[in-house]
């Protein structure tokens, strides 16, 4: 397997690895994710790579198997807090039919090693309650669960 930086050059290749997971947010919570096309979805990942993103995909046998994108987030200190420095991992997608064969261990390596070469103190991410078995990966990487948001439909 191999992993590697994408470029703006690859944006349509994250967009196709994309689709299967905005799928399956669309139909679990349609109030929040609407359905999109692989070409805005590229144009946007064109512009994040250009915003300063990172991502990183993995390939085996010239056949992409996922990404993860990440970008260093810095919060200025405040009256309550100390500044902060971390690497946000926004996005985890990988081929379901490629699933459990380390894909997604190793882009989440890939991440952490960018956390580590940017000086950073730590990775974060987010994850629906909608998504158990995503919750089960990070889990099983060493991730726990820092703070929970609530919401009330009204």
């Amino acid at each position: 397997m191999e992993i590697r930086r994408a470029t703006a050059a690859d944006a349509a290749v994250l967009a196709q690895l994309n689709r299967h997971v905005h799928e399956l947010h669309v139909a679990a919570e349609p109030r929040i994710y609407k359905p999109t096309s692989d070409e805005d979805v590229a144009a946007w990942f064109a512009g994040r790579l250009k915003a300063g993103d990172t991502a990183f995909l993995a390939f085996e046998d010239a056949e992409p198997l996922g990404y993860a994108l990440a970008r260093v987030m810095e919060r200025a200190a405040h009256v309550f807090g100390h500044p902060r420095r971390y690497v946000l991992v926004d996005q985890l997608a990988v081929v379901r039919s490629t699933r459990r064969r380390g894909a997604g261990r190793a882009l989440m390596n890939a991440a952490e090693a960018f956390a580590r070469e940017s000086g950073v103190d730590g990775v974060e991410l987010d994850v629906r309650a909608s998504n158990p078995d995503a919750i089960a990966f990070y889990t099983a990487l060493g991730y726990r669960s820092e703070q929970l948001h609530l919401r009330r439909e009204l």
